[in-house]
């Protein structure tokens, strides 16, 4: 990590801190805070910033490097982040119903695969097989 992200950060943790310390403040207030006070754009490079860390950590996972503390922590990040992002676009609702869209179309691919007819034909060419023809 080089030191500009390691100042943003203790920047982005102080801030929350102060932020924690009014207990009424729910998640959307921090986030709106946190955008106040350092901007949307700002926002955005710190998102960038947080799935490449994730996107380290994983990388360092597939090389045999694991380390499963790291891994939460950079998925807790980008979370936040992608909140942020969602209020920031305004568009909560949106993201909800593509991500329920995609997760539905997974599923029809799953069960209507190739390979799942394939089998299917299989089944159904030994069930209607006419034995007297062989």
């Amino acid at each position: 990590m080089n030191y500009i992200t390691m100042l943003r950060k203790s920047a982005f943790l102080e801030n929350v801190n102060k932020l924690w310390g009014n207990e009424s403040m729910n998640k959307t207030e921090i986030y709106k805070g946190l955008r106040n006070k350092f901007g949307d754009e700002c926002q955005i490079i710190v998102a960038i910033e947080e799935l490449a860390e994730l996107q380290k950590e994983l990388t360092k996972l597939l090389r045999c490097n694991s380390n499963l503390e790291a891994i939460a922590e950079e998925m807790a990040d980008v979370e936040i982040m992608l909140e942020q992002l969602k209020m920031m676009f305004n568009n909560q609702k949106a993201v909800a119903a593509i991500k329920n869209k995609k997760l539905h179309r997974t599923v029809d691919l799953i069960i209507n695969s190739p390979s799942e007819r394939f089998i299917k034909k299989m089944i159904d060419g030994i069930e209607n097989l006419d034995i007297n023809k062989i």
